[in-house]
C-alpha cells in the first residue's frame, strides 16, 4: 500500500458515503490524493461494494453519482484507475432504482446506526419518513453531552425514523427513552429501525475498520453473518468471489512485485485467524414468522400488502373488527414482551438494551390527545428532545401543550429544541408562545460536527426550555 496515503481520510470518505452526504461535499479530490491502484479497490470495498450495503443498500442513484465523481477524480489525479471502479459503475448504470425506501448508515466509534428512510422528503402525507438536518445536529449534541443523559428518562417528540432516539439509546445510557410520533407510516418505520438497531447483535451492522496492515481489517467482535453463511470467512469469501478483479495475471504481477496479496486472499487470510461465534438463528422470511417471533398470535394473517409488523397488526385489527370481534384484538400481544404500564393501543414497541438496561419504547403520541392517552401520565421525563418540529404554526398550540403537560410532571425537566431556521418569524412565533406559557428560554451554541454531517447553509439553532 502507498506509504504516502492517509487512511484516516479514506475512513472519512467511507463514513460520509454511508450516510449519503452530497457527493460534492465529501471532498474526494482532497481526501484521495496519493491513493494507489490497490487502495482504490479498498475504497470500493468500503463503500459501494461493502458487505453492509448488500442487505441495507443506500440509494442506487446516490451510488451512481458517487462513482461518477470518483472516476473523474481518479482519472485526473492517478496514473491508473482500477478496473473494478469501471466495472462497478457499469453494473450500477444498468441497475434500475425503483425502491421507495433505502438506508443510511451512521458510523459512531465502533458501531453503526442503520436507518431505513424514504427517498423523498415528503411522502405518504408526512415529512417524518427521513432524517432532517436538525436531527443530525441534535444527535451530535447528545453524544457530546451524553454524561448528562446517563440514567435519566428521556422523551423524544416527533422522533421520525429514529436517529436521535436510537443514538441516545445506544450511546448515552439513559434509564429509559420514549420515541414518539403519531403518523402510522412513520411509527411503522420507526419501530422497524429500533428493532434493526437494538434487537439484533449490536455488532452485526458494524462495517469493517481499516488500517495500513491489511486490505480489510475486521474486529473479531464486529462480524456480520448473513442468512446463507455460517462463518465470517464464508461470508467474506462469498462476497469477494462475486467481485470482478480484472486481469488475474496483472494482479499476480502486482502481488509479486509489491509483496501484497489480492483483496480476496488478504481477507481470507485475515478471517482464517478469527474465532467465529455460533451463528445466530436465521431471520424470519415472512410477516407471519416475524409476528410469531414478536409474540403475536399465530392466527395473524400474512398479506402481500404488509411490509412491516405494524402493517400486519393494523390489517389484522381491521379484519377482526369487520367480523364483529372485540376492538381490543391488539391485545393478542404477548404481555411478557411489553411493559405492563402501557396499553398496546399506544405502545408500538418496547425493547431493553441488555448492556445498559435501557428501556426503549416507541409510542403513538398525537400532541392533540396527550391528555387522553393513559400511559402519558406514567411518563416522568428528565429531558425532552425535539428536532425540526417547529415549522408549522398550526401545530404550535398542541406542541406547547404537550411540552407543558410533561414539564408539569417534573419541575426540573429540561427541553431541548433543535430548529432549522427556515423562517425566522415562524421560529420567533413559537418562542413567544412558550414565553406566554411561562417557560424560560435560553439559546445554546450548536455542536461541532464529528460523527454526523449536516448542512450549515441554513442555520440550526438550539434552545433549552425550562419551567419558570
Amino acid at each position: 500500500m502507498s506509504d504516502e496515503f492517509d487512511y484516516a481520510k479514506l475512513l472519512i470518505v467511507r463514513n460520509k458515503f454511508l450516510c449519503c452526504v452530497p457527493v460534492g461535499e465529501i471532498g474526494l479530490k482532497e481526501h484521495l490524493k496519493g491513493i494507489s491502484w490497490t487502495d482504490q479497490a479498498l475504497l470500493l470495498d468500503s463503500t459501494v461494494n461493502s458487505v453492509l450495503l448488500q442487505e441495507y443498500p443506500v440509494r442506487i442513484s446516490y451510488q451512481k453519482a458517487f462513482l461518477k465523481l470518483l472516476i473523474q477524480v481518479l482519472e485526473q489525479n492517478c496514473d491508473e484507475v482500477h478496473d473494478i471502479v469501471y466495472d462497478t459503475y457499469c453494473v450500477l448504470l444498468n441497475t434500475v432504482d425503483e425502491a421507495k425506501y433505502s438506508y443510511k448508515h451512521y458510523c459512531i466509534e465502533d458501531r453503526v446506526i442503520t436507518l431505513k428512510e424514504n427517498r423523498n422528503f415528503i411522502s405518504e402525507g408526512t415529512t417524518g419518513l427521513c432524517s432532517w438536518q436538525a436531527a443530525l445536529a441534535l444527535s451530535e449534541y447528545c453524544l457530546i453531552n451524553k454524561h448528562h443523559l446517563q440514567r435519566r428518562t428521556v422523551l423524544e417528540l416527533g422522533a421520525g425514523v429514529g436517529l436521535v432516539g436510537i443514538t441516545v439509546a445506544l450511546h448515552c445510557q439513559p434509564r429509559a427513552i420514549y420515541l414518539t410520533d403519531c403518523h402510522p407510516k412513520v411509527l411503522a418505520v420507526l419501530a422497524e429501525n429500533v428493532s434493526l438497531n437494538l434487537t439484533a447483535n449490536p455488532h452485526t451492522i458494524t462495517p469493517d475498520s481499516i488500517d495500513t496492515h491489511t486490505v480489510k481489517q475486521v474486529d473479531s467482535s464486529a462480524q456480520r453473518v448473513p442468512l446463507n453463511c455460517h462463518t465470517v470467512k464464508e461470508t467474506v469469501s462469498a462476497r469477494f468471489d462475486s467481485i470482478p478483479t480484472g486481469n488475474s495475471s496483472q494482479l499476480e504481477h502486482r502481488r509479486e512485485s509489491d509483496n501484497r496479496y489480492t483483496v480476496k486472499e488478504t481477507v481470507s487470510a485475515r478471517f482464517d485467524s478469527i474465532p467465529v461465534a455460533n451463528s445466530p438463528a436465521p431471520s424470519p422470511h415472512t410477516i407471519t414468522e416475524t409476528l410469531r417471533r414478536c409474540g403475536f398470535d399465530s392466527s395473524v394473517r400474512e398479506s402481500p400488502y404488509c411490509h412491516t409488523v405494524k402493517d400486519a397488526v393494523q390489517q389484522q385489527v381491521q379484519l377482526e373488527r369487520a367480523s364483529n370481534t372485540s376492538d381490543k384484538c391488539v391485545r393478542k400481544l404477548d404481555d411478557s414482551k411489553f411493559d405492563q404500564k402501557f396499553d398496546s393501543s399506544s405502545c408500538v414497541l418496547v425493547h431493553t438494551v441488555r448492556a445498559t438496561d435501557t428501556r426503549v419504547c416507541v409510542l403513538n403520541l398525537p400532541w392533540e390527545s396527550v391528555d387522553d392517552i393513559e400511559c402519558c401520565s406514567r411518563i416522568v421525563p428528565d429531558l425532552i428532545l425535539a428536532a425540526d418540529v417547529v415549522y408549522d404554526s398550526s401545530v404550535f398550540q398542541p406542541l406547547c401543550a404537550t411540552v407543558k403537560y410533561f414539564v408539569n410532571s417534573n419541575a426540573k425537566c429540561q427541553v431541548i429544541f433543535a430548529c432549522t431556521e427556515r423562517n425566522t418569524s415562524t421560529l420567533n412565533e413559537f418562542m413567544k408562545l412558550l414565553e406566554t406559557n411561562h417557560f424560560n428560554i435560553r439559546e445554546l451554541s450548536p455542536p461541532e460536527s464529528k460523527y454526523f454531517y449536516w448542512s450549515t447553509e441554513i442555520p440550526i439553532r438550539f434552545f433549552t426550555v425550562t419551567a419558570l
